[in-house]
């Protein structure tokens, strides 16, 4: 499988924006890539029933960060106990709010494989 351009140029995209945030944040959460949060979406409607196009999201802090009292972006350890349980909460060191949208960067998606007829068949 050959990848396109704007793949490979993606690619190196996506890694100069992680090197970059994991140079200026090296303590950032692993486990949540530094966002503090963990998001789902889901669709509140009845099976069967269309109540409307639309979604609800949820939030849940992550456990190994924000539940511990520690910054997702430096890791910084806030003693205050309701650091974390109330919005928008900042981080007196490095400033990482709930409300940015602040983590490592999502990888960029590739669809290369669909390019490739070899590939594209044994998946059909």
């Amino acid at each position: 499988m050959e990848h396109t351009e704007q793949c490979l140029r993606d690619a190196e995209h996506f890694s100069e924006m992680l090197e970059k945030y994991e140079t200026e944040f090296p303590n950032y959460c692993r486990h949540c890539g530094g966002w503090g949060m963990f998001y789902s979406y889901y669709d509140p409607s009845p099976s069967g029933v269309g109540l409307g196009i639309g979604h609800m999201i949820d939030s849940d802090p992550c456990p190994k960060c924000m539940e511990k009292g520690n910054c997702p972006r430096c890791g910084h350890h806030h003693e205050d106990e309701d650091w974390g349980s109330e919005f928008p909460t900042r981080c007196e060191l490095c400033g990482w709010g709930e409300d940015d949208n602040d983590g490592i960067p999502e990888p960029p998606e590739c669809y290369c494989w669909m390019n490739d007829e070899e590939t594209a068949n044994e998946i059909l």
